[in-house]
């Protein structure tokens, strides 16, 4: 079976599981004429992290919308002899440049950051934590710890990404006037072109070099009459045009309603985006070879130029004031630069809970204390006594007395059902 995967994907939702922490270690010292050695038990390594990287080189979120959901690998266990186990690696997602994130809790999306340059990083989970060997447990009234914490549990998340094209350019228009035949002469880029509307179904991104400079310009495919309503191709690219820094109106010389035809663009941009009218823009007039005589685009021109608009006339077929029309958007961007918002963190403020009573069963929740249950061998009757004790320092026998738990009664750890004595 063959699976074709889509050429440009914007917008993804994924699903993560960051690193088990390796569990610690119970074990004691054992060498010849060494009768007690003491505990020896490791620690477990790290579990490895999630993390998402800036790359320029990537173009869109394919990659990640086809295999949906990412598992970092488990921190290994602890070893005798005071070994710990190594951490594992951090797994790096790329992501291309003016990626934003939004990570689901409650059922809701909470965006966390974007990443606007390369190299800029976000930890979206961090991996457990190893747990302590028995090493770690040994205190004057207990010189021969049976205890060792399980590692912390990875973090499980649904994130959200969405790619906003970051370009210096952003050269809109209707259908078939001509977009994707001046992205191909000012840019080294290749898209598709034909006579007739929507050839163009997808951002295409070139570049404008000259002995000078290098500028980026992202063709928006066709606008139409309620594309800020959704409408045809509507918020799938408008959204787009927020990250660039000149805007490029082009019109179509041929036609008779070149006024009416900017209005309508220029609504749509601004019932999708109000702060879009705050960017710069420029008028490009294309095919003004099919014309017979340019008197008549000469007023209209002159007339733009009234109303304050800047305009150049072009044909992109007879390369007709290309030249000019790269010098003016090299020009116009050479300015500008990309206000990088910083990362936010999501904090959780709630205070975690230590123990919750549902459906009439008592369940401990303290992390540490699970920790050492899991990573414990509870049915050796001498590390029972030492869990039990390790529970009254830390508050939790105090805490399930409150709750009326007696001995005899079960609580839960997890999956662990424990009897209170």
């Amino acid at each position: 079976m063959i699976i074709k995967r889509n050429k440009f994907i914007d917008s993804t939702i994924i699903n993560i599981t960051s690193g088990n922490g390796g569990n610690g270690h119970v074990s004691f010292r054992k060498e010849k004429f060494v009768p007690k050695g003491g505990p020896d038990g490791g620690n477990g390594g790290n579990g490895g992290n999630i993390t998402l990287l800036c790359d320029p080189n990537i173009i869109g979120l394919g990659e990640l919308n086809f295999i949906k959901r990412f598992k970092a690998k488990h921190g290994e266990n602890g070893k005798n002899k005071n070994r710990s186990g190594k951490n594992a690696e951090d797994l790096i997602l790329r992501v291309p440049k003016g990626t934003l994130v939004w990570v689901q809790k409650n059922k809701k999306y909470i965006f966390i950051g974007e990443l606007l340059e390369k190299d800029d990083n976000l930890i979206l989970a961090k991996g457990g934590k190893g747990g302590n060997g028995n090493k770690k447990f040994v205190e004057a009234s207990n010189q021969e710890p049976l205890l060792a914490e399980a590692g912390e549990k990875g973090k499980c998340l649904n994130i959200k990404l969405e790619l906003r094209i970051i370009a210096d350019v952003g050269l809109v228009g209707s259908p078939n006037v001509g977009k994707s035949s001046v992205v191909k002469v000012l840019t080294n880029a290749k898209p598709k072109v034909a006579d007739y509307p929507f050839t163009t179904l997808e951002p295409v991104i070139g570049v404008i070099k000259n002995q000078w400079d290098t500028i980026t310009i992202a063709e928006i495919p066709g606008i139409i009459d309620q594309a800020s309503e959704g409408k045809g191709l509507g918020h799938e690219f408008l959204k787009h045009i927020k990250r660039v820094n000149l805007i490029v109106h082009l019109l179509d010389a041929s036609r008779n309603k070149l006024f009416e035809d900017f209005e309508k663009i220029n609504n749509e941009l601004m019932l999708f985006d109000k702060n879009l009218l705050k960017i710069k823009k420029l008028i490009v007039i294309n095919k003004i070879d099919l014309l017979e005589n340019l008197n008549d685009i000469n007023k209209i021109k002159s007339k733009f130029e009234e109303d304050g608009w800047d305009v150049l006339t072009i044909s992109a077929i007879k390369m007709e004031g290309i030249e000019d029309l790269k010098i003016t958007l090299i020009k116009a961007t050479e300015n500008f630069s990309i206000s990088k918002i910083q990362i936010k963190k999501h904090l959780n403020s709630t205070k975690q809970e230590r123990l919750k009573l549902e459906d009439n069963k008592v369940i401990i929740l303290d992390q540490e204390i699970v920790q050492i249950a899991e990573g414990t061998d509870l049915s050796n009757p001498n590390a029972q006594i030492q869990f039990y004790r390790e529970m009254k320092k830390k508050g939790i026998s105090r805490l399930l007395e409150e709750a009326g738990v007696k001995r005899g009664d079960k609580v839960w750890l997890n999956e662990i059902e424990m009897e209170m004595r």
